[in-house]
């Protein structure tokens, strides 16, 4: 998960409190199995689309 949140930064160059507001330790546990052999931007993607449907 460490990975995905730094890889997320440089990604997206978001604050790492924009991405942990978008996956918090709980979201990123739930979703482990589903995500961890997706290729990582694709996962970052996912999450991000996750948190936009909660809103």
């Amino acid at each position: 998960m460490g990975y995905v949140y730094r890889y997320w930064h440089f990604y997206t160059k978001e604050s790492s409190a924009r991405i942990y507001r978008q996956a918090s330790f709980e979201t990123m546990s739930v979703n482990y199995l589903m995500f961890h052999t997706m290729d990582v931007e694709m996962a970052i993607d996912n999450l991000k689309e996750i948190y936009n449907q909660k809103k």
